[in-house]
């Protein structure tokens, strides 16, 4: 036996000892079972209800294959900071990694914490969520 095994008490070492080993073709099969039966077929939150596999279907199927690169999808690929909300500072601005963001908006709104997102490619925009849609900001 290695050494590594004579520093272990008897509990371990007989654990150890007694590990069973899981067949590859085993692991594969579980595996396909996990990824496309279970998680493929059940009902996820975020997709209104259907499953993955359903969703992936309606869409191919709708033929919506490309996405329009509009104002929206850039706020929807836009990445949130490590710190998701941001209090609006002294009723105008909105400080995110260094840089203030500013909006005639924010200024009706007080020192509310308000969700925000960013594009770290063009750090000259960000969004904050006010009422029921992101707001574009433009950095000072």
């Amino acid at each position: 036996m290695p050494s590594v095994y004579r520093t272990l008490s008897k509990v371990v070492r007989h654990e150890v000892e007694n590990v069973t080993t899981l067949p590859l073709e085993d692991l594969k099969n579980n595996l396909l079972q996990q990824f496309f039966k279970m998680y493929d077929q059940t009902k996820q939150q975020e997709l209104n209800g259907m499953s993955p596999r359903k969703a992936f279907y309606n869409h191919i199927y709708e033929g919506k294959r490309n996405a329009t690169y509009d104002e929206n999808f850039k706020v929807m690929t836009c990445v949130r900071p490590k710190i998701r909300t941001r209090r609006v500072i002294l009723y105008k601005d909105i400080k995110i990694n260094g840089n203030y963001y500013w909006s005639k908006e924010l200024i009706n709104l007080g020192e509310q914490k308000l969700p925000v997102k960013y594009d770290p490619q063009d750090t000259s925009i960000a969004y904050p969520y006010i009422g029921n849609e992101w707001l574009r900001l433009l950095c000072k």
